[in-house]
C-alpha cells in the first residue's frame, strides 16, 4: 500500500513538474495571452465532437463485450455509457491509464452478469484496438509528411509498433501467456495470504478470459467493425486538434502533421510516469509541432485544451457518477464483495 502511494505521489510530482517546466520554458504570461486569443466558435465546434466520439467508443466496447460473452448481454446502452465514464475517470487519476480497468470491475457487477474474466478481456482488447489504430494512423500520417523528422522519433514509433503488435499476439496465444498469468497469481497469493481463499475464483477468471479470446478471434465481423470504429474515433480526436489550432490562428500546418504530432502525444500518454499523460503528451506535441514553425504557446494551449474537452470533462462526469454510486449503501459492493475482483483490477 505504501509503495502504491509512493508511486502515485511520484507520478503527481512528475506531472506537475513537467507542466510547470513547459509553462516556464514558454512563458506563463504569453501562454495565458494565447488562451485569450482562441476563437470561441472553433472551441465550441471541437467540444461538440466529444459526445459523438465517446458514444462511438462506448458502442465499440459494447460490441466487444457482446461478442466475447458466452450468454446474451442484456445490459442497456446507457449503462455502458456510465461504466465507460468510470473508466475515463480511473484512467486520468492513474499512470498510463491503468485505472481504466475500473469499468471492467463494475461491468462484472451489473445485474445481467458478465464474468470478471470477460470484463477484463473486453477492456484490455478495447485498449489494444485503440493503440493499434493509433500506431497505424501515426505511421500513415508520417508517410504523408514531406519533410524528414528526427531519426530518433522514427525509431521510437517503429519499436513501439513492434512492441504492441508483439503484445497483441502474445495476449491472443493462451499457450504462451497463460502460464505467466498463473505464475503471477501463484506469487500474489503467496505474498497476500487472504487471497488464498480466492485462488479458485482467480483461476476461473483466467479461464473466462481465454474463452473470451477464443470467441473474439472467431468473430471476424466484430474485429473489422470495432477496428474501424477505433479509426473513426481517433480521426474525430484529430479533427478536434485541428479545430483548436485553427482557433488559435495556426493555419499553415498540414492536417497530417497535426495528426502525427497528436498521435505521438497519445502514445506518450502510455509512459507510466504521469497522471493521464499530463505533461508527457503536451511536451511531445510541442516538440513535433515546433519543427513546423508552430509557436510553443499555440502548441501547449491546443494540447491542454484538447485534453480538457476530450478527456477531463468526461472524467469529471465519471468521477461524480461514481461518487454518487458509492454513497448509496446497497451499491458499495465494490468494497465488500469478491476480493478476487479487486485484486485483478489492481
Amino acid at each position: 500500500m505504501k509503495k502504491d502511494r509512493l508511486q502515485l505521489i511520484l507520478a503527481l510530482l512528475v506531472s506537475v513538474g513537467l507542466i510547470s517546466f513547459l509553462f516556464w520554458y514558454i512563458g506563463v504570461r504569453s501562454t495565458f495571452h494565447e488562451v485569450s486569443q482562441i476563437n470561441p466558435l472553433y472551441l465550441l465546434l471541437a467540444l461538440a465532437l466529444t459526445p459523438l466520439s465517446f458514444t462511438l467508443r462506448t458502442f465499440r466496447w459494447k460490441l466487444i463485450v457482446e461478442s466475447c460473452n458466452d450468454t446474451e448481454t442484456l445490459i442497456p446502452f446507457p449503462n455502458f455509457l456510465r461504466l465507460n465514464l468510470y473508466g475515463v475517470y480511473g484512467g486520468v487519476i492513474t499512470p498510463a491509464k491503468i485505472g481504466d480497468v475500473l469499468r471492467a470491475v463494475y461491468l462484472s457487477k451489473e445485474k445481467s452478469r458478465v464474468s470478471l474474466g470477460v470484463s477484463i478481456f473486453s477492456v484490455v482488447f478495447d485498449r489494444l484496438l485503440d493503440i493499434l489504430a493509433l500506431i497505424c494512423i501515426a505511421v500513415f500520417s508520417l508517410m504523408l509528411i514531406s519533410v524528414n523528422l528526427d531519426s530518433v522519433v522514427l525509431l521510437i514509433v517503429f519499436l513501439f509498433a513492434l512492441f504492441v503488435v508483439g503484445g497483441v499476439l502474445f495476449l491472443m496465444s493462451e499457450r504462451f501467456s497463460r502460464p505467466i498469468w498463473e505464475k503471477i497469481i501463484d506469487i500474489t497469493c503467496k505474498k497476500i495470504s487472504i487471497l488464498n481463499q480466492s485462488r479458485k475464483g482467480l483461476n476461473a477468471s483466467i479461464d473466462d478470459f481465454y474463452k473470451a479470446v477464443g470467441r473474439i478471434r472467431k468473430n471476424t465481423k466484430t474485429l473489422i467493425l470495432t477496428f474501424s470504429i477505433a479509426f473513426i474515433t481517433w480521426t474525430i480526436f484529430y479533427i478536434q486538434a485541428y479545430l483548436l489550432l485553427r482557433g488559435l490562428n495556426v493555419d499553415n500546418v498540414p492536417f497530417f502533421v497535426i495528426v502525427f504530432a497528436f498521435a505521438l502525444g497519445s502514445l506518450a500518454v502510455l509512459i507510466p510516469i504521469t497522471f493521464g499523460g499530463l505533461g508527457t503528451r503536451d511536451a511531445t506535441v510541442l516538440l513535433i509541432l515546433s519543427q513546423f514553425d508552430v509557436s510553443g504557446e499555440s502548441s501547449l494551449v491546443a494540447s491542454i485544451t484538447l485534453a480538457l474537452i476530450a478527456i477531463w470533462v468526461l472524467a469529471i462526469i465519471g468521477g461524480i457518477l461514481l461518487g454518487l454510486r458509492l454513497k448509496v449503501p446497497h451499491e458499495k459492493e465494490i468494497e465488500k464483495e469478491d476480493i478476487t475482483d479487486l485484486s485483478l483490477s489492481n
